[in-house]
């Protein structure tokens, strides 16, 4: 007796289609939790204070904000403010990928090969840009403080 199965990715999952135009779950789940990471974010931050005495979240912001800049500068790069936004989105991108892998039935999870190849590109496309940028910001700087 053979027993065929049905693998159906999240990618087959169609929930509407217009001509050629498709949402399935692979794009509904990332905007849920693109809007579940911006909500969270402004929840956390609504309160934020410059007091003696600050909230817990806060404080465990703080550590994780400071953590990251100091695991920039350990690299290497000057200025780490510049790149937090960036490596602290990919940062908690790929932690949520190896936490959501470590449940049964991870394979509905967006862990797979395009999301390392999308976070390549991410990489790859922001490399240039924060170098274009440096380079842009010290050419505006040596123009402004040589005039009269």
């Amino acid at each position: 007796m053979i027993v065929s199965t049905v693998n159906i990715t999240s990618d087959q999952q169609i929930f509407w289609q217009y001509g050629v135009v498709k949402l399935n779950e692979t794009i509904v789940t990332t905007w849920a939790m693109m809007i579940v990471m911006t909500l969270g974010s402004m929840l956390i931050t609504r309160k934020l204070a410059t007091e003696r005495t600050i909230s817990r979240w806060q404080s465990a912001l703080e550590i994780i904000v400071t953590g990251i800049e100091g695991q920039i500068r350990e690299v290497g790069l000057g200025e780490p403010r510049k790149y937090l936004s960036f490596l602290g989105t990919l940062s908690f991108s790929l932690g949520r990928a190896a936490y959501a892998s470590s449940f049964p039935d991870s394979s509905r999870q967006p862990v797979r090969s395009r999301q390392t190849a999308a976070l390549a590109l991410c990489v790859f496309i922001a490399v240039p840009l924060f170098g274009i940028r440096s380079r842009v910001s010290l050419v505006i700087s040596a123009r402004t403080s040589s005039r009269p």
